[in-house]
């Protein structure tokens, strides 16, 4: 499986984690803990970058300023990063996956 399909799945799960955790199915609720969890164990600059792309999407270009100036990042540098923090994601998830087996 290449880059770009890793990145869409992780993509797909961080924009749907508000929805899953507000669900009143169990078993939504159940995938967003999964995301919670998943994301607790990234570092975080990259949990800060991917819940500001993908969960708290609501920003405007200033936000985006504060958010390089937080992280002391330039706007190239934040979107490569974020590239990196998708695949740190989905590398996390797959070992949260397996260590609950």
């Amino acid at each position: 499986m290449d880059f770009s399909k890793l990145k869409e799945m992780a993509i797909y799960d961080l924009t749907q984690y508000r929805q899953l955790a507000d669900s009143s199915s169990a078993e939504d609720r159940q995938r967003a803990a999964l995301i919670k969890k998943t994301l607790a164990q990234l570092p975080e600059k990259e949990q800060a970058v991917l819940e500001w792309f993908y969960i708290n999407r609501n920003h405007g270009r200033a936000d985006r300023i504060k958010l390089q100036a937080a992280l002391n990042m330039e706007n190239s540098v934040l979107y490569r990063f974020k590239d990196t923090a998708l695949l740190h994601y989905y590398t996390a998830l797959v070992c949260v996956l397996h260590s609950a087996e």
